[in-house]
């Protein structure tokens, strides 16, 4: 997926998906994979990141 540069909340939707291993919790990684130079900062931010969902703690 690609973020706009904003401060604004974005949300998507993914399928659902679940732990193949019994009493084992899912483990999700976000990588990215592309960043462009900024006029001001060398750094990437990332605020907060929420789920919204069935079984969601």
């Amino acid at each position: 997926m690609e973020l706009s540069d904003t401060t604004a909340q974005q949300s998507f939707k993914i399928e659902p998906v679940r732990s193949t291993i019994k009493n084992k919790d899912l483990v999700l990684t976000f990588e990215i994979q592309e960043v462009y130079k900024g006029n001001k900062y060398m750094e990437v931010a990332v605020s907060e990141i929420n789920f919204d969902g069935l079984d969601v703690h």
